[in-house]
C-alpha cells in the first residue's frame, strides 16, 4: 500500500466515523426540525382558523356597525321627537298661562257678580217681596169684586135682554 491508497484508506474511514457521528448527532436536530416543521403547520392550521374567526368577526362587527347606525338614526328621530314635544310644551305652558289670566279676570268678575247680588239684587228682591204680599192682597180682594161684578153685570145682561123683549113686544 502506498501513503496515498494509506491515506485514502484513512479517508475513508474518518469520512465513515464522521458521517456516523455527525449522523448519530444529527438525528436529534432532525428529529427536532421534524418537530418543527409539524408544529409550523399546526401553527398554519390554528392560524388560518384564526383568519376565519376574524372574518366572522369583521363580518359580525359590520352588522353590529349597521345596527349602530340604525340606533343613531333613530336616536336621532327620537330626539327630533323630544324637539317637537319641547315646542309643544311651550305652546301649553303659554296657554295655560293665558288660562290662568283668565281665570284671573273671571275670579274679579265673580267677586264682583257676587257682591253685585249681595248689594242690589238682593235688595231688590227684597223690595218686590215687600211689595208683592200688600198688592198681592190687593189684587186678591180686587179679584173677588171682579167676580161679584161679572155675576152683577150677566144678571143686568139678562135684565136688560129680557126688558128689551118686553119693549119689543109692545112696541
Amino acid at each position: 500500500m502506498t501513503d496515498n491508497e494509506l491515506l485514502l484508506a484513512m479517508s475513508d474511514l474518518m469520512d465513515a466515523k464522521l458521517k456516523s457521528a455527525l449522523e448519530s448527532g444529527l438525528q436529534p436536530i432532525k428529529d427536532d426540525i421534524r418537530d418543527l416543521k409539524i408544529d409550523v403547520e399546526n401553527m398554519d392550521t390554528r392560524l388560518g382558523e384564526v383568519e376565519v374567526r376574524l372574518g366572522d368577526m369583521d363580518t359580525r362587527l359590520g352588522e353590529v356597525e349597521v345596527r349602530l347606525g340604525d340606533m343613531d338614526t333613530r336616536l336621532g328621530e327620537v330626539e327630533v321627537r323630544l324637539g317637537d314635544m319641547d315646542t309643544r310644551l311651550g305652546e301649553v305652558e303659554v296657554r295655560l298661562g293665558e288660562v290662568d289670566t283668565h281665570l284671573g279676570e273671571l275670579d274679579t268678575q265673580v267677586r264682583y257678580m257676587a257682591l253685585h247680588i249681595e248689594n242690589v239684587t238682593d235688595k231688590n228682591i227684597q223690595l218686590l217681596a215687600e211689595n208683592y204680599v200688600p198688592a198681592a192682597k190687593q189684587y186678591e180682594r180686587a179679584s173677588v169684586q171682579i167676580d161679584a161684578m161679572e155675576a152683577d153685570i150677566d144678571l143686568l145682561k139678562k135684565v136688560v135682554t129680557s126688558h128689551s123683549e118686553k119693549i119689543q113686544k109692545l112696541a
